[in-house]
Formats: C-alpha cells, structure tokens, sequence
C-alpha cells in the first residue's frame, strides 16, 4: 500500500514538473515578448530587411540603401559606395528596439502642432517582402527628455525617446564607408614610398622588416608600427569629387608622395596617390590609383606615413639580446671596467674581482638597448666629432661571439644638448641626448654589489644581533622558517614587523665609499658606535659583523660604517635601526 502511494506521489511530482516546463514557462516567456512587443514602433522582422530610406530636410536628395546578395549594406543614393557597416548597425538597432511612451493623440489633425511635416526628418524600412513602415521625426516635446512621432501611415502622433532623432539624422558621409585602403599587415610583403625626387623600398625579410633602396639598413621597429597603425585606422575625411575630372587642380597629375603596399598572393597591391595640401581643411588632397573620385586625407596622417630612408632606418644605438651578453666593458682614459657573466650572475673582473649589482647590470643593458637616436649626421667626421680617439667606448659580447658590438661616445654638439656618438655595425655618425650619455656612462661604483653582507636570495640566515648604544641589544633568531625575539625576554614584536626589519637587514646597501686617506679616523666613532650588526648565515660558527660609527649626514640619517665583507670606510643610511631601537626601549 505505501509502494502504490509512492508511486503516485512520484507521478504528481513528474507531472507538475512537466506541466512548468512544457506549458507554464514557455507561456510566460511568450506573455513578455508579446508585452515588450506592445509598445514597438516597427513591427517588420528586421533580420530581413533589405531597404532603408532617410529623408533629410538639409540634405537635398533621399539617402537609399540597400542590402546585396552577400547580406553587406550599400548607398545606391544619391552616390554608389559601400556602407559604413557601424552606422548602419547602430541606426538599425535603435529602431528595432524603438517604443513609444505612450500615445499623444489618435487621429491627430494638426500634425504641425507637434512639428511633425511630410518634408522633415523620416526614415522609411522595408523588408525583402516589399512589406513598408516609417516614421517622422516632430518637436522635442516640453518635457523629459522625449519628442513627438507618427507612423507614415497613421495619424497617431507617439511620444518616445529623444535619441531617435540622432540615430536618423544622418548625412551621405556618415553613413558612407570611409576606408579607402584594404590594408593586410599580415598579407604586406613590400612597401614603397615615392616622392618626386626619390624612390624608397621597404621589404619584409622573414619577420623583420629591411630598407633596401636607396640604401640598405634594418628598419625601425618604432616608426613601422606607427605607420602601421596610421594605414589600419585610415579614413577619408572627406569626399570631395566623385567623378574626378581635372586631377591637375588637385594636385594629383603629378603626386607629392605615393604609397605602394604589395600583398602576398592571392591579394593585389593597392596604391594611395596625394596630392596639395588643403591648409584650411588639415588635410591633403588623394586618389587610390584605378579609382576617380578624390578624397581628403588628413594632414596627420600624412605625417606618420611619407617617410624619407633618414626617418626609417633603424634608429636604436644597438640592437641586441639582452639575455644573451656575456660580457661587459666600458673604457675611458680614466677607467676600465669589465664584467662578466659566471652561471648567470655577474663578476666585476677589472679593475678588481668584485661582485656585480645585478639589478644595475640588468638596468644599464635594458636602459642600452632602448636608447635611441635623437638625429643622423649626413656629413660626419671623426676628428671634427671627437670619434677618433672617443671619451668612451662600450663593447658587448653575446653567446658566440668573436668580435664585440661596441658604442664609441665622442664629443659634445656645440649647438645642441646632445653627444656625437657612432657604434660598430654602420659607420654613420650619429647624436645622442646629453643625458642619456651620461646614464649610461657608469663607474665602478654604479655597477659593484653595494650589500654589507653580500646575500644572495638563496643564503639563509639563522641569528642576527643589534648591539645599540648603552650596551642595549635585540637577538633574532629563526627556527623552523620562523623569526622571533629571543633577548630581550619580555620584547615581543608582531610576524610582520620582524619580516620587514629582516628584509631591511638583507637589502641593507651602502651609500658611499671613502678615500681613506681623506679620512680623518679618529672622528668615524668606530671605537664607540652607534651601532653594531651581526649576521650568522645557516651553519656558520662567524659572523659578520657591520659597525656603524658617527652620523656623517644627520639629515639624511647617513653614518660612517666598516663591514667585514666590504674593503673600506662606506657611508650607510640607519634609519630603520634608529627605529627599531625606540621599539625594543
């Protein structure tokens, strides 16, 4: 009995389900688009369109459009051209989702009243059917943001929303395509630029890009991609002669600078001509070669594309891998640095082994392969630019190589902020930022590792102690990857105070180091310091030990100090110990 009463309960429950989803959700579903399609303007299935017709008060003849074969939307009137697919859609859209507030007034008599006239702004669809419905466009109404319509064949006068006014008013050059170009960057092969009196060509040589004629250089990465991008956004500003007619008045009889883009089969080349400049228009006068009509082009783009070799070639100082140097050298009548790359960290070898500053290395190699050149010199010499016995000299060698890429800096430009300069791959003299010359001229200093305690990030540490002044301390130890206090007793500092303290003591960098025979050692205050820092890496039985005497700069909380793992008297900001110190108090 309670099997057979289960069963039913079951089959209540199946059938309750299937009624909710076979005829009680469907049903709502079909109430609210019927409810949304209520108050719908146009009732035309408008993926079947294939006419729009906008009457436009300030524009003399109808704007038709019409859909082709392949679903694409043309001007046939009052020109032939490609639409502008955007415009289009947009304008679409915002019919199909017109509705109307409410109704105005049924049968409206005095349609002037509402400024609503059979000459205003209307627009008219039909589908592929022949099946017609139209609006026109009347006053904004006096209040809300909202205006008066009717449909073309009602006398029903709507209030809807005021956007629709925007969406229709729309002349030939809005809805018009305005690419005049087919540009492919990943079909382009070649690329010439023509000017009256020269002739330059641009060919794509595996995955770079080469300049081959009148001269032969690699091209520059940075102006390709403005061009580039210039040639992808292009757009007719304005059309100005459908027809073309005298070419000569425009100036394209015989262009001021043509553009030749060359495809990969099966695409054609295509060719952009220009002619006068318009002053007043911003722009240049053009015709795509094949083609009658004239266009204008505006005058920036002009500038980001006609090109000569000088602004094409390659404009970086030297182009190399980065990660592929192995070796460093700067030389100066002053100085000879040279680094080297041991397991992937560097070495100073001259004047004296010491360990480098990889951050600075990696800083110098990036801040040298992104320097570039602020102008060429077209008649350059050595002598006259100080190159032939240059202030400084900077070789690099890569993976392999026998012979280094090597910058040579000369002198400075009488006229201008700026150093000569040439490097060893072209033998042309170039000019270089002042600045920029001296950021990378670096010293000893600049590229020596400057931690007291030379940590790699891999060294671990087991017990530091900071010795302040009045005999004062704070012992650190770590157990099980964890800091804590262990003198004084009864000190106790949070997880993330320690950690910053322990990051400070490892990054801990001097600031300065001292001639010592400029120095006068009884005021360093190394017999009573201000503090003293003990370090014992994992495993180690010694220290090492950093002491810090007087303040050598108070304002910038600077001291003398002496480091076991560092040759010298160094100057070290102790802030953060002076902070630590009120703490433990």
């Amino acid at each position: 009995m309670k099997f057979k009463a289960t069963w039913i309960i079951a089959l209540l429950f199946l059938g309750s389900v299937f009624y909710l989803l076979i005829v009680e959700i469907p049903g709502q579903r079909e109430k609210r688009i019927v409810k949304e399609r209520e108050n719908s303007i146009f009732s035309l299935n408008f993926s079947d369109l294939n006419s729009i017709s906008i009457q436009n008060p300030d524009i003399k003849k109808k704007i038709e459009l019409k859909k082709d074969k392949d679903k694409n939307w043309n001007i046939v009137s009052p020109v032939k051209d490609k639409g502008n697919d955007e415009e289009i859609r947009n304008l679409l859209a915002t019919l199909e989702n017109l509705r109307y507030k409410r109704i105005v007034e049924e049968d409206a008599e005095d349609l002037d009243s509402y400024g609503i006239k059979k000459d205003g702004l209307r627009v008219i669809i039909s589908d592929s059917k022949g099946k017609k419905q139209g609006i026109l466009i009347g006053n904004d109404a006096p209040f809300g943001e909202a205006l008066y319509i009717k449909k073309t064949m009602e006398l029903n006068v709507y209030l809807v929303d005021k956007s629709i006014k925007s969406a229709i008013d729309k002349t030939v050059y809005d809805l018009r395509n305005k690419n005049i170009l087919a540009f492919s960057e990943d079909k382009l092969k070649e690329m010439n630029f023509t000017f009256p009196s020269e002739h330059i060509v641009l060919k794509k040589v595996g995955d770079n890009w080469k300049l081959t004629d009148p001269v032969q250089y690699d091209s520059d990465d940075e102006v390709l991609s403005e061009i580039f991008n210039s040639l992808r956004d292009l757009k007719i500003k304005e059309f100005v002669e459908e027809k073309g007619g005298n070419f000569g008045r425009f100036g394209l009889d015989v262009p001021s600078f043509t553009i030749k883009l060359m495809y990969l089969p099966p695409l054609l080349s295509e060719e952009l001509c220009f002619g006068n400049k318009d002053e007043q228009k911003e722009g240049y006068y053009a015709r795509k070669k094949g083609e009658k009509k004239i266009v204008l082009i505006s005058s920036d783009f002009y500038k980001k594309v006609a090109k000569r070799p000088v602004d094409l070639r390659d404009h970086l100082i030297l182009r190399f891998d980065r990660d592929k140097v192995e070796k460093i050298a700067l030389l100066s009548k002053d100085k000879e640095i040279v680094c080297e790359k041991k397991k992937n960290l560097w070495e100073i070898k001259k004047p004296k082994d010491l360990k480098a500053d990889e951050f600075e290395i990696s800083n110098f190699l990036y801040r040298l392969s992104t320097v570039r050149v602020k102008r060429f010199l077209k008649d350059g010499k050595l002598r006259e630019s100080g190159l032939d016995n240059p202030g400084l000299k900077i070789s690099l060698w890569r993976e392999g190589d026998k012979n280094p890429v090597c910058l040579e800096l000369g002198r400075k430009d009488k006229t201008e902020e700026e150093i000569l300069a040439k490097n060893s791959i072209h033998s042309t003299i170039f000019a270089i930022e002042e600045k920029i010359a001296k950021d990378i001229n670096k010293t000893l200093f600049d590229l020596r590792d400057k931690s007291l305690f030379g940590l790699d990030d891999d060294i671990s540490l087991d017990k530091i102690e900071i010795l302040f002044p009045d005999d004062k301390s704070l012992v650190l130890v770590q157990k099980k990857k964890e800091w804590g206090v262990l003198f004084p007793k009864f000190c106790s500092l949070d997880k993330e105070r320690l950690n910053t303290f322990i990051w400070d003591i490892r990054n801990w960098k001097f600031k300065k180091i001292f001639e010592l025979n400029k120095l006068n050692h009884d005021i360093l205050g190394f017999n009573s310091p201000n503090y003293q820092v003990k370090i014992w890496k994992k495993d180690d039985k010694k220290p090492i030990k950093v002491t810090v005497g007087k303040e050598s700069n108070p304002k910038e909380n600077l001291f003398y100090s002496q480091s076991e793992y560092v040759d010298g008297i160094i100057e070290v900001e102790a802030g953060f110990l002076k902070e630590m110190q009120k703490e433990v108090e």
